[in-house]
């Protein structure tokens, strides 16, 4: 005689008196359903809810020096968050923008000519002391985190949109930020010019006259 409990186990659609298809589904919405639950809990620690947005309103506007302030003084806090955002983020796409604004923040965005700007000051010791001196120097603490999870992602991320947006941190940050194609302004340039036009360029080249006199407009020509 079969046991009850080991077709639950190895076949539990059989158990229910449900085809294996409606099983899955049933099991596939009880798990949607569930996860608005799990967001609501992941969410619960948030200090959104905390905000006194009465009182937000009701303050006066800062000045922009104290909001420069404000967020300096948190920056060492927020490369922080995106430390633990690169490692820990559920989004692939999310873990890559982490790890890029590190980097940024430590070596510069890269630029169209020279990939990364090598000359921010690196031994400087007065920039050293400031609030954008050490925040550079403790993003470039974490830049070895950062170059591995770009390069993890680049190669083994599980959604195509991630290793694209890996792979084009890698060549931005390696190569440079690739500069808007010239091609349109060479053919323009070399477009197809008639005989008198031909006649007008080589007179000027040549500072001589045209068949036409000294004046290099050809005839009925309309500006």
């Amino acid at each position: 005689m079969t046991n009850p409990s080991s077709i639950e186990q190895a076949k539990p659609w059989e158990a229910e008196g449900v085809s294996r298809r409606t099983w899955y589904r049933r099991k596939a919405s009880e798990k949607a359903a569930a996860q608005p639950a799990a967001s609501a809990a992941s969410a619960a620690p948030s200090m959104l809810s905390a905000i006194d947005i009465r009182a937000a309103e009701a303050s006066a506007p800062p000045t922009p020096v104290e909001i420069e302030t404000r967020f300096r003084d948190g920056s060492i806090q927020s490369i922080d968050n995106l430390t633990r955002l690169m490692l820990r983020a559920d989004s692939e796409l999310a873990r890559v923008k982490a790890a890029t604004l590190i980097l940024d923040r430590g070596y510069g965005r890269p630029s169209a000519d020279t990939g990364v700007d090598m000359l921010l000051p690196l031994f400087d010791e007065v920039f050293l002391e400031t609030a954008h001196g050490l925040a550079t120097k403790y993003a470039r603490g974490k830049a070895p985190l950062a170059i591995e999870t770009i390069e993890r992602i680049a190669t083994y991320g599980a959604s195509a949109a991630a290793r694209i947006a890996a792979n084009k941190a890698f060549l931005e940050r390696g190569l440079g930020t690739v500069t808007q194609a010239r091609l349109e302004a060479y053919r323009a340039n070399s477009k197809i010019v008639g005989k008198k036009e031909e006649a007008a360029q080589a007179a000027i080249l040549a500072g001589i006259g045209t068949e036409w006199g000294d004046d290099l407009t050809p005839p009925n020509h309309v500006n």
